[in-house]
């Protein structure tokens, strides 16, 4: 039964921007997130997260990186990103 209810609750995406471009090592530390866009001055991740303490888990890795956060947010539809600024 429990393995059911599991399977039924619907995960939750979630879009994390952070200060700077994040590349390479840093951007694995966020394994199981995509980077959707990256400007000269910010990176966006978007990715499934299970539940609360998931998301806790991603922010303290994003801290431990060293990455500035700027700005986490449910997405419950997918968001058209912004033309590139140049």
């Amino acid at each position: 039964m429990a393995v059911q209810a599991r399977q039924l609750r619907r995960l939750m995406v979630y879009e994390i921007v952070v200060k700077g471009r994040v590349q390479g090592t840093l951007s694995r530390a966020l394994e199981g997130f995509e980077v959707v866009s990256t400007a000269a001055n910010e990176t966006r991740f978007r990715g499934d997260v299970d539940d609360q303490p998931a998301l806790h888990a991603v922010l303290r890795r994003i801290a431990g990186c060293n990455l500035v956060l700027t700005s986490v947010r449910r997405v419950d539809q997918p968001v058209v990103d912004s033309p590139a600024r140049g």
